[in-house]
């Protein structure tokens, strides 16, 4: 989310209950830095707008062909390389330590590579004639077939 005052568009910080509870001088004005959803089209910002201004909510909805709990989108043989995938992108948010990540990197680069492979379209590069002058099913004529 993003306040707009005039002509500067910033970042806004989104807080939990817990966060907003904390803060002492909720009555403060000014141009808001943190902002609390309270659920619906209802949110609370700290410190309140002193000034007219905007605040811009940018959203991600789940497309229309899916739902929040269907299956994931992929072809079998690619899940184990989507796992290695997400879990080096995690892995930072939840602490993992450098020495594993690394490891997880070099998984993920594999995975990369493993995923692009399956993606690659087969095609038989089997000779085919075009002109059959011998064939015995055209009595010794030239054809196209």
């Amino acid at each position: 989310m993003t306040f707009t005052n005039s002509s500067s568009d910033d970042p806004l910080e989104l807080i939990g209950p817990g966060e907003y509870a904390a803060i002492t001088d909720k009555d403060r004005i000014g141009d808001p830095e943190k902002v609390m959803w309270r659920g619906g089209t209802e949110f609370m910002f700290y410190p309140v707008p002193g000034a007219n201004g905007t605040a811009k909510l940018l959203y991600e909805r789940i497309i229309d062909d899916s739902t929040a709990g269907s299956a994931l989108d992929v072809d079998v043989a690619m899940i184990r390389p989507m796992m290695d995938l997400v879990k080096y992108d995690v892995a930072y948010e939840f602490g993992v330590p450098d020495n594993r990540v690394a490891m997880w990197a070099k998984e993920a680069e594999k995975a990369e590579r493993d995923i692009r492979k399956l993606a690659v379209q087969r095609i038989d590069y089997a000779t085919v004639r075009v002109d059959e002058y011998d064939s015995p099913y055209n009595n010794g004529r030239e054809t196209d077939y």
